[in-house]
Protein backbone atom coordinates (compact mmCIF):
# COMPACT_ATOMS: atom_id res chain seq x y z
CA UNK A 1 0.00 0.00 0.00
CA UNK A 2 1.41 3.36 -1.05
CA UNK A 3 1.34 6.00 1.69
CA UNK A 4 -0.32 9.29 0.87
CA UNK A 5 2.50 11.60 1.98
CA UNK A 6 0.58 14.85 1.36
CA UNK A 7 -3.01 15.28 2.58
CA UNK A 8 -4.50 18.66 1.71
CA UNK A 9 -7.72 20.35 2.71
CA UNK A 10 -10.09 20.15 -0.29
CA UNK A 11 -10.14 23.96 -0.49
CA UNK A 12 -6.33 24.14 -0.78
CA UNK A 13 -4.11 23.20 -3.73
CA UNK A 14 -0.40 22.90 -4.49
CA UNK A 15 0.64 25.78 -6.73
CA UNK A 16 4.39 25.15 -6.89
CA UNK A 17 6.87 22.57 -5.61
CA UNK A 18 10.65 22.47 -5.99
CA UNK A 19 12.18 19.49 -7.89
CA UNK A 20 11.81 16.21 -6.01
CA UNK A 21 15.25 14.89 -6.98
CA UNK A 22 17.15 17.86 -5.48
CA UNK A 23 17.22 19.58 -2.09
CA UNK A 24 15.97 23.13 -1.63
CA UNK A 25 15.04 24.95 1.55
CA UNK A 26 14.16 28.50 2.58
CA UNK A 27 14.62 28.73 6.36
CA UNK A 28 12.79 30.11 9.38
CA UNK A 29 9.09 30.84 9.82
CA UNK A 30 9.15 34.62 10.39
CA UNK A 31 10.26 35.65 6.88
CA UNK A 32 8.39 35.51 3.58
CA UNK A 33 10.44 33.82 0.81
CA UNK A 34 8.23 35.17 -1.98
CA UNK A 35 8.94 38.58 -3.52
CA UNK A 36 6.28 41.22 -2.96
CA UNK A 37 5.22 41.02 -6.63
CA UNK A 38 4.80 37.24 -6.35
CA UNK A 39 7.20 36.33 -9.16
CA UNK A 40 10.25 34.97 -7.29
CA UNK A 41 10.77 32.40 -4.52
CA UNK A 42 14.01 32.53 -2.52
CA UNK A 43 15.77 29.28 -1.62
CA UNK A 44 19.00 27.54 -0.67
CA UNK A 45 20.09 24.71 -2.97
CA UNK A 46 21.74 22.06 -0.77
CA UNK A 47 23.99 19.23 -1.98
CA UNK A 48 23.84 17.09 1.17
CA UNK A 49 21.16 15.55 3.40
CA UNK A 50 20.89 13.51 6.58
CA UNK A 51 23.69 15.22 8.52
CA UNK A 52 24.77 18.50 10.05
CA UNK A 53 26.66 21.03 7.88
CA UNK A 54 30.45 20.76 7.90
CA UNK A 55 32.93 23.61 7.84
CA UNK A 56 33.62 23.41 4.11
CA UNK A 57 30.03 22.82 2.98
CA UNK A 58 28.69 25.43 0.57
CA UNK A 59 25.04 26.06 -0.28
CA UNK A 60 23.79 27.90 -3.33
CA UNK A 61 21.70 31.06 -2.87
CA UNK A 62 19.11 31.92 -5.49
CA UNK A 63 15.45 32.02 -6.44
CA UNK A 64 12.87 30.22 -8.56
CA UNK A 65 11.21 32.21 -11.30
CA UNK A 66 7.61 31.26 -10.50
CA UNK A 67 6.48 32.00 -14.06
CA UNK A 68 8.89 29.48 -15.60
CA UNK A 69 9.86 27.32 -12.56
CA UNK A 70 13.52 27.89 -13.50
CA UNK A 71 16.15 28.05 -10.74
CA UNK A 72 18.30 31.21 -10.88
CA UNK A 73 21.54 30.94 -8.83
CA UNK A 74 22.97 34.17 -7.44
CA UNK A 75 25.70 33.44 -4.90
CA UNK A 76 26.97 30.81 -2.42
CA UNK A 77 27.27 30.75 1.35
CA UNK A 78 29.19 28.85 4.03
CA UNK A 79 26.92 30.15 6.81
CA UNK A 80 24.12 27.58 6.86
CA UNK A 81 22.15 25.55 9.39
CA UNK A 82 19.08 23.39 8.84
CA UNK A 83 16.60 25.48 10.84
CA UNK A 84 17.33 29.13 10.03
CA UNK A 85 19.58 28.42 7.04
CA UNK A 86 21.59 31.58 6.16
CA UNK A 87 18.89 34.03 7.36
CA UNK A 88 18.12 34.58 3.66
CA UNK A 89 15.30 37.10 3.11
CA UNK A 90 14.02 39.90 0.90
CA UNK A 91 15.23 43.33 1.96
CA UNK A 92 12.75 46.13 2.59
CA UNK A 93 11.20 48.46 2.07
CA UNK A 94 10.02 47.08 -1.31
CA UNK A 95 10.89 43.35 -0.76
CA UNK A 96 11.33 42.93 -4.51
CA UNK A 97 14.80 43.89 -5.66
CA UNK A 98 17.39 43.07 -2.99
CA UNK A 99 18.09 40.07 -0.80
CA UNK A 100 20.30 39.65 2.26
CA UNK A 101 21.89 36.55 3.78
CA UNK A 102 24.78 35.48 6.02
CA UNK A 103 28.14 34.15 4.87
CA UNK A 104 31.60 33.32 6.23
CA UNK A 105 34.69 35.08 4.94
CA UNK A 106 38.28 35.43 6.15
CA UNK A 107 37.57 33.93 9.55
CA UNK A 108 34.44 35.86 10.44
CA UNK A 109 30.69 35.83 9.88
CA UNK A 110 29.42 38.56 7.59
CA UNK A 111 26.31 39.20 5.46
CA UNK A 112 25.77 40.11 1.83
CA UNK A 113 23.19 42.21 0.03
CA UNK A 114 22.54 41.36 -3.62
CA UNK A 115 20.36 43.08 -6.19
CA UNK A 116 18.60 40.18 -7.96
CA UNK A 117 18.30 42.15 -11.20
CA UNK A 118 21.75 43.74 -11.58
CA UNK A 119 23.63 41.13 -9.44
CA UNK A 120 25.36 44.04 -7.69
CA UNK A 121 26.69 42.83 -4.32
CA UNK A 122 27.56 44.56 -1.05
CA UNK A 123 29.35 42.89 1.88
CA UNK A 124 28.25 43.86 5.40
CA UNK A 125 30.76 43.64 8.27
CA UNK A 126 28.50 41.56 10.54
CA UNK A 127 26.03 38.68 10.15
CA UNK A 128 22.36 39.66 10.41
CA UNK A 129 19.45 38.23 12.41
CA UNK A 130 16.25 40.31 12.63
CA UNK A 131 16.09 42.89 9.82
CA UNK A 132 14.01 46.05 10.25
CA UNK A 133 11.09 46.35 7.75
CA UNK A 134 12.71 49.50 6.32
CA UNK A 135 15.78 47.49 5.31
CA UNK A 136 18.00 50.07 7.00
CA UNK A 137 19.43 47.97 9.85
CA UNK A 138 19.47 44.59 11.58
CA UNK A 139 19.42 43.62 15.23
CA UNK A 140 21.85 40.73 15.48
CA UNK A 141 23.74 38.57 17.93
CA UNK A 142 27.18 37.03 18.20
CA UNK A 143 27.26 34.07 15.79
CA UNK A 144 30.76 33.23 16.98
CA UNK A 145 29.25 32.56 20.42
CA UNK A 146 26.41 30.49 18.96
CA UNK A 147 28.98 27.88 17.95
CA UNK A 148 29.50 27.05 21.63
CA UNK A 149 25.90 27.15 22.90
CA UNK A 150 22.62 25.49 22.04
CA UNK A 151 21.69 28.40 19.73
CA UNK A 152 21.37 27.79 15.99
CA UNK A 153 24.91 28.19 14.69
CA UNK A 154 27.09 27.72 11.63
CA UNK A 155 29.78 25.08 11.14
CA UNK A 156 32.86 27.35 10.96
CA UNK A 157 34.13 28.29 14.43
CA UNK A 158 36.01 31.51 14.97
CA UNK A 159 37.55 31.87 18.45
CA UNK A 160 37.61 29.58 21.50
CA UNK A 161 37.25 32.68 23.68
CA UNK A 162 33.50 32.45 23.13
CA UNK A 163 33.40 29.01 24.75
CA UNK A 164 33.25 30.71 28.18
CA UNK A 165 29.97 30.40 30.11
CA UNK A 166 29.19 34.13 29.90
CA UNK A 167 31.79 36.22 28.02
CA UNK A 168 31.70 39.90 29.00
CA UNK A 169 31.85 40.92 25.33
CA UNK A 170 28.87 38.81 24.25
CA UNK A 171 26.33 41.39 23.07
CA UNK A 172 23.32 42.08 20.89
CA UNK A 173 24.31 44.56 18.20
CA UNK A 174 22.61 46.98 15.82
CA UNK A 175 24.02 46.63 12.30
CA UNK A 176 23.64 49.67 10.01
CA UNK A 177 23.12 48.16 6.55
CA UNK A 178 23.45 51.49 4.76
CA UNK A 179 26.72 52.68 6.31
CA UNK A 180 28.14 49.20 7.01
CA UNK A 181 28.78 49.87 10.71
CA UNK A 182 27.56 48.37 13.96
CA UNK A 183 27.22 49.25 17.64
CA UNK A 184 26.61 47.25 20.82
CA UNK A 185 23.20 47.77 22.40
CA UNK A 186 22.56 44.96 24.94
CA UNK A 187 25.28 43.27 26.97
CA UNK A 188 24.78 39.67 28.12
CA UNK A 189 26.49 40.35 31.45
CA UNK A 190 24.10 43.26 32.07
CA UNK A 191 21.04 41.10 31.39
CA UNK A 192 22.28 38.34 33.70
CA UNK A 193 23.06 40.72 36.57
CA UNK A 194 19.74 42.55 36.25
CA UNK A 195 17.94 39.21 36.58
CA UNK A 196 19.98 38.30 39.69
CA UNK A 197 20.86 34.92 38.20
CA UNK A 198 24.10 33.10 39.06
CA UNK A 199 26.73 33.81 36.41
CA UNK A 200 29.46 31.37 37.40
CA UNK A 201 27.39 28.18 37.50
CA UNK A 202 25.47 28.38 34.20
CA UNK A 203 26.22 29.00 30.54
CA UNK A 204 24.20 31.97 29.23
CA UNK A 205 23.45 33.15 25.70
CA UNK A 206 21.10 35.16 23.45
CA UNK A 207 18.76 33.69 20.84
CA UNK A 208 15.68 34.27 18.65
CA UNK A 209 15.52 38.00 17.89
CA UNK A 210 12.27 39.07 16.20
CA UNK A 211 10.85 42.51 15.32
CA UNK A 212 7.22 43.45 15.85
CA UNK A 213 5.22 44.40 12.76
CA UNK A 214 6.31 48.03 12.42
CA UNK A 215 9.83 47.50 13.75
CA UNK A 216 9.40 49.70 16.84
CA UNK A 217 10.25 46.89 19.29
CA UNK A 218 11.96 43.52 19.12
CA UNK A 219 11.77 40.39 21.25
CA UNK A 220 14.73 38.23 22.17
CA UNK A 221 15.49 35.21 24.33
CA UNK A 222 18.02 34.94 27.13
CA UNK A 223 18.75 31.26 27.74
CA UNK A 224 20.90 29.54 30.33
CA UNK A 225 21.73 25.99 31.30
CA UNK A 226 20.58 24.32 34.48
CA UNK A 227 21.04 20.84 35.90
CA UNK A 228 17.90 19.63 34.09
CA UNK A 229 18.26 21.41 30.78
CA UNK A 230 18.03 25.04 29.68
CA UNK A 231 15.70 27.82 30.82
CA UNK A 232 14.29 30.49 28.50
CA UNK A 233 13.55 34.09 29.45
CA UNK A 234 11.65 36.24 26.95
CA UNK A 235 12.48 39.96 26.81
CA UNK A 236 11.54 42.88 24.57
CA UNK A 237 13.41 46.10 23.80
CA UNK A 238 13.48 49.27 21.74
CA UNK A 239 15.83 49.18 18.75
CA UNK A 240 18.51 51.06 20.70
CA UNK A 241 18.49 48.56 23.59
CA UNK A 242 16.40 50.74 25.92
CA UNK A 243 13.19 49.93 27.80
CA UNK A 244 13.93 46.24 28.22
CA UNK A 245 10.93 44.33 29.55
CA UNK A 246 10.99 40.79 30.91
CA UNK A 247 7.93 38.57 30.39
CA UNK A 248 6.99 37.20 33.84
CA UNK A 249 7.07 33.38 33.90
CA UNK A 250 6.63 30.84 36.66
CA UNK A 251 9.39 28.38 37.58
CA UNK A 252 7.59 25.56 35.74
CA UNK A 253 6.79 27.38 32.49
CA UNK A 254 8.87 26.53 29.44
CA UNK A 255 8.51 28.67 26.31
CA UNK A 256 9.62 28.00 22.76
CA UNK A 257 8.43 29.85 19.65
CA UNK A 258 7.23 33.44 19.51
CA UNK A 259 5.15 35.38 17.00
CA UNK A 260 4.08 39.05 16.95
CA UNK A 261 0.41 39.51 16.09
CA UNK A 262 0.74 43.30 15.75
CA UNK A 263 2.91 46.12 17.11
CA UNK A 264 2.03 45.50 20.77
CA UNK A 265 0.94 41.88 21.17
CA UNK A 266 2.74 38.57 20.74
CA UNK A 267 2.23 34.92 21.57
CA UNK A 268 4.66 32.34 22.89
CA UNK A 269 4.16 28.61 22.96
CA UNK A 270 4.16 27.60 26.61
CA UNK A 271 4.41 24.28 28.39
CA UNK A 272 3.87 23.72 32.11
CA UNK A 273 6.42 21.19 33.23
CA UNK A 274 6.40 18.89 36.23
CA UNK A 275 9.65 17.90 37.96
CA UNK A 276 9.15 14.33 36.78
CA UNK A 277 8.61 15.45 33.20
CA UNK A 278 11.80 17.53 33.26
CA UNK A 279 13.79 14.29 33.00
CA UNK A 280 12.66 13.83 29.40
CA UNK A 281 13.26 17.30 27.96
CA UNK A 282 16.10 19.73 27.60
CA UNK A 283 19.80 19.35 27.07
CA UNK A 284 21.46 16.24 28.59
CA UNK A 285 23.32 17.06 31.79
CA UNK A 286 26.44 15.67 33.33
CA UNK A 287 24.71 13.13 35.53
CA UNK A 288 25.40 9.73 33.95
CA UNK A 289 22.38 8.05 35.55
CA UNK A 290 19.89 10.67 34.30
CA UNK A 291 21.36 10.57 30.79
CA UNK A 292 21.20 6.80 30.65
CA UNK A 293 17.59 6.69 31.86
CA UNK A 294 16.59 9.34 29.34
CA UNK A 295 18.25 7.56 26.42
CA UNK A 296 16.76 4.16 27.31
CA UNK A 297 13.31 5.70 27.62
CA UNK A 298 13.46 7.63 24.35
CA UNK A 299 14.97 4.86 22.23
CA UNK A 300 13.38 1.71 23.62
CA UNK A 301 10.39 2.46 25.82
CA UNK A 302 8.67 5.58 24.48
CA UNK A 303 8.05 4.20 20.94
CA UNK A 304 6.02 1.24 22.26
CA UNK A 305 3.92 3.05 24.89
CA UNK A 306 0.39 3.95 23.70
CA UNK A 307 -0.10 7.70 23.44
CA UNK A 308 -2.95 7.84 25.95
CA UNK A 309 -0.75 6.12 28.55
CA UNK A 310 2.09 8.61 28.02
CA UNK A 311 -0.30 11.50 28.50
CA UNK A 312 -1.50 10.06 31.79
CA UNK A 313 1.81 8.89 33.22
CA UNK A 314 4.12 11.67 31.98
CA UNK A 315 1.86 14.72 31.71
CA UNK A 316 2.97 18.12 30.53
CA UNK A 317 -0.12 19.53 32.32
CA UNK A 318 -1.21 21.78 29.46
CA UNK A 319 0.10 23.38 26.32
CA UNK A 320 -1.15 26.61 24.87
CA UNK A 321 -0.31 29.86 23.18
CA UNK A 322 0.01 32.62 25.74
CA UNK A 323 -1.09 36.04 24.47
CA UNK A 324 1.01 38.92 25.82
CA UNK A 325 0.66 42.71 25.81
CA UNK A 326 4.22 43.99 25.43
CA UNK A 327 5.53 45.81 28.54
CA UNK A 328 2.20 45.29 30.32
CA UNK A 329 0.58 41.92 30.99
CA UNK A 330 -0.38 38.40 29.99
CA UNK A 331 -3.73 38.31 28.22
CA UNK A 332 -4.77 34.66 28.09
CA UNK A 333 -4.65 31.50 26.02
CA UNK A 334 -5.21 30.71 22.38
CA UNK A 335 -6.39 27.11 22.14
CA UNK A 336 -5.21 25.42 18.97
CA UNK A 337 -6.22 21.93 17.82
CA UNK A 338 -4.60 19.44 18.07
CA UNK A 339 -3.72 20.51 21.60
CA UNK A 340 -0.34 20.02 23.16
CA UNK A 341 1.73 20.26 19.96
CA UNK A 342 4.43 22.92 19.64
CA UNK A 343 4.51 25.06 16.51
CA UNK A 344 5.81 28.17 14.74
CA UNK A 345 3.19 30.97 14.90
CA UNK A 346 2.71 33.97 12.64
CA UNK A 347 -0.33 36.15 11.94
CA UNK A 348 -2.34 37.64 9.10
CA UNK A 349 -2.19 41.42 8.73
CA UNK A 350 -5.77 41.70 9.97
CA UNK A 351 -4.87 39.76 13.11
CA UNK A 352 -7.84 37.46 12.54
CA UNK A 353 -5.80 34.35 11.72
CA UNK A 354 -2.81 32.65 13.26
CA UNK A 355 -0.77 30.39 10.98
CA UNK A 356 1.18 27.61 12.66
CA UNK A 357 2.31 24.00 12.36
CA UNK A 358 3.19 20.99 14.52
CA UNK A 359 6.14 18.70 14.95
CA UNK A 360 5.76 15.13 13.73
CA UNK A 361 3.05 13.03 15.39
CA UNK A 362 3.13 9.25 16.00
CA UNK A 363 2.56 8.70 12.26
CA UNK A 364 5.50 10.99 11.38
CA UNK A 365 3.10 13.57 9.99
CA UNK A 366 3.43 17.31 10.48
CA UNK A 367 0.22 19.35 10.40
CA UNK A 368 -0.30 22.76 8.83
CA UNK A 369 -2.87 24.77 10.79
CA UNK A 370 -4.76 28.02 10.32
CA UNK A 371 -6.43 29.17 13.53
CA UNK A 372 -9.45 31.48 13.20
CA UNK A 373 -9.09 33.84 16.17
CA UNK A 374 -12.51 35.42 15.66
CA UNK A 375 -14.52 32.20 15.63
CA UNK A 376 -12.00 30.34 17.82
CA UNK A 377 -11.60 27.31 15.59
CA UNK A 378 -8.66 25.61 13.91
CA UNK A 379 -8.66 24.78 10.19
CA UNK A 380 -6.29 22.02 9.14
CA UNK A 381 -4.77 23.02 5.79
CA UNK A 382 -2.85 19.78 5.38
CA UNK A 383 -0.74 16.96 6.80
CA UNK A 384 2.70 16.08 5.45
CA UNK A 385 4.81 12.99 6.01
CA UNK A 386 8.18 13.80 7.57
CA UNK A 387 11.21 11.75 6.50
CA UNK A 388 13.55 13.03 9.23
CA UNK A 389 12.45 13.55 12.84
CA UNK A 390 14.07 14.10 16.24
CA UNK A 391 17.28 15.32 14.62
CA UNK A 392 18.82 18.67 13.73
CA UNK A 393 18.51 18.13 9.97
CA UNK A 394 14.74 17.62 10.02
CA UNK A 395 12.52 19.84 7.87
CA UNK A 396 10.00 21.70 10.04
CA UNK A 397 7.16 23.16 7.97
CA UNK A 398 7.91 26.72 9.19
CA UNK A 399 4.79 28.12 7.44
CA UNK A 400 4.68 31.71 6.10
CA UNK A 401 2.09 33.80 4.30
CA UNK A 402 2.97 35.55 1.06
CA UNK A 403 2.41 39.32 0.90
CA UNK A 404 -1.19 39.02 -0.33
CA UNK A 405 -1.96 36.26 2.21
CA UNK A 406 -3.56 34.03 -0.40
CA UNK A 407 -0.70 31.50 -0.31
CA UNK A 408 1.31 29.62 2.31
CA UNK A 409 4.92 28.59 1.74
CA UNK A 410 6.35 25.63 3.67
CA UNK A 411 9.53 23.55 3.81
CA UNK A 412 9.11 19.77 3.92
CA UNK A 413 10.95 16.51 3.41
CA UNK A 414 8.78 13.66 2.18
CA UNK A 415 11.36 11.11 1.06
CA UNK A 416 14.91 12.29 1.80
CA UNK A 417 15.16 15.48 -0.29
CA UNK A 418 14.09 18.74 1.32
CA UNK A 419 11.60 20.73 -0.77
CA UNK A 420 9.65 23.97 -0.75
CA UNK A 421 5.90 23.94 -1.46
CA UNK A 422 3.58 26.86 -2.27
CA UNK A 423 -0.04 26.17 -1.27
CA UNK A 424 -2.88 28.23 -2.75
CA UNK A 425 -5.45 29.53 -0.21
CA UNK A 426 -7.64 31.69 -2.45
CA UNK A 427 -10.72 29.54 -1.79
CA UNK A 428 -10.57 30.43 1.92
CA UNK A 429 -11.08 34.20 1.36
CA UNK A 430 -9.05 35.18 4.41
CA UNK A 431 -9.35 38.88 3.71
Amino acid sequence: MVMNKVKLNQKASVEFQTPKDESFKFGYYNYNPMSADGTKLLAHKINFEGRLPRENDIVEIGFFDLKTSIWIPLQTSKAFNWQQCSMLQWLGPDFNDRIIFNDYEEGKFISRIINVHTKESKTICKAIYAVHPSGEYSISLNFERCSFTRAYSYAPKVDDYWKDISPEEDVIIKVDLQNNTFKKIINLDRVIKSSKLPIESSKHWFEHIMFNNNGSRFAFYHRYETERGFVTRCLTSNSDGSEIWNLPLSDTELISHLGWSNDEDFVVYTRLQSKFNSLWVGKPNKKIKDNLVRKVYRLLIKPIIPEFVKKKVIPTNTSYYLSVKDKKERMGKIEVSPKGMDGHPSFSNSGNYMLTDTYADLNNERHLLLHDLVNKKTIKIGSFFSHYNNCNWRADLHPRFNSEENKIIIDLNLDGNTQIMVINLESFNLN
